[in-house]
């Protein structure tokens, strides 16, 4: 299931390369540059190995739930 960046929630489980990762934190960013796009930022948590991930990216990409 395809979950827009903008609706990922502190705990949302998401998939990423074939693992799944727990949100820990999320921050959403407006740069002040003229015409650039909203930032997602989170802190994620791979539930299998414990590795933490800080991962970026633009408002409007899709990231898939598990």
């Amino acid at each position: 299931m395809a979950v827009n960046v903008t609706e990922v929630t502190r705990g949302d489980i998401l998939e990423i390369d074939g693992d799944p990762w727990q949100v820990a934190e999320v921050q959403s960013q407006t740069p002040s540059a003229r015409c650039a796009s909203l930032l997602v930022k989170a802190k994620l948590k791979n539930l299998r190995t414990g590795q933490s991930l800080a991962k970026t990216w633009r408002g409007g990409e899709t990231v898939v739930g598990a």
